[in-house]
């Protein structure tokens, strides 16, 4: 199941590597899970199955709803000149306000059944779909700090923006694709907890925001910006979820010790 926070700490991560800080990935997350539940169920068939291509669109107008948000964060922090903590945090509470209004503040739920089992399946019968889901995502932000000019500058926005702006820099641009790429990995969390979850709602996940940042300084990103590695974060993706696994072999060990 780490895959669900384990998308959303990477887009955390970039926000972190800048100097900001995305404390909205649930918001975003909830949200497109429950519009997507809602265009399952207006496509499902007559019986109860799905056509091929709703689950390559639901994953595109998900992914397009996470980068509209991710970009309206940067445009606040970037154009509003609004501190990262608070725009996100507001865009945080506004998303779960409008996901209570859609929702009456219950759970969509009687999905199509098809959603849930192909993303919880396993290519081959041996990799799960959701692991080669988070290791393309991680896969790509690695290639594009590492061996891209994005990577470079968003290090020197984060170090000193300042500088980075008498370098001849877009501040603003940089901000805003990267809360847009923050955005699409919460998005993409969404749909993985939709499919796990087989329905949606407004506070699901609620404690994957704290994880998230702790993941992320764990992992070793500065939480001033300008350092970082995806490799530090991944290891403590897998070393957070290892310990949550392992002290659930203890049946005398409260799950509240846990969160």
């Amino acid at each position: 199941q780490f895959p669900e926070f384990g998308l959303m700490a990477l887009g955390v991560m970039l926000c972190m590597i800048t100097g900001g800080i995305d404390l909205s990935p649930v918001g975003i997350a909830n949200l497109t899970a429950i519009l997507m539940a809602f265009l399952m169920k207006a496509l499902v068939r007559e019986d109860g199955g799905l056509d091929w291509y709703v689950i390559p669109l639901v994953f595109a107008l998900g992914g397009l709803i996470g980068a509209l948000l991710g970009t309206l964060n940067g445009l606040l922090v970037s154009r509003a000149r609004i501190p990262p903590i608070l725009a996100t945090l507001g865009m945080s509470e506004l998303l779960a306000g409008v996901a209570i209004v859609l929702t009456n503040g219950n759970a969509v739920s009687k999905l199509p059944v098809a959603y849930a089992l192909t993303i919880n399946s396993r290519l081959f019968n041996l990799i799960p779909v959701q692991l080669i889901i988070f290791s393309v995502m991680a896969r790509f932000i690695w290639f594009l700090l590492s061996r891209t000019t994005f990577g470079t500058k968003i290090y020197l926005l984060g170090t000193n923006a300042r500088v980075a702006h008498y370098s001849g820099l877009n501040n603003t641009g940089l901000i805003i694709k990267t809360y847009l790429i923050s955005g699409v990995c919460a998005a993409l969390g969404g749909l993985i907890m939709l499919a796990n979850y087989n329905s949606a709602r407004a506070n699901y996940g609620s404690v994957y925001v704290l994880q998230c940042v702790l993941i992320v300084v764990l992992g070793g990103v500065s939480p001033v910006g300008g350092r970082g590695r995806i490799s530090g974060v991944v290891l403590a993706i897998f070393l957070l979820r290892m310990l949550e696994t392992g002290i659930n072999r203890f049946p005398q060990i409260s799950s509240y010790y846990i969160s």
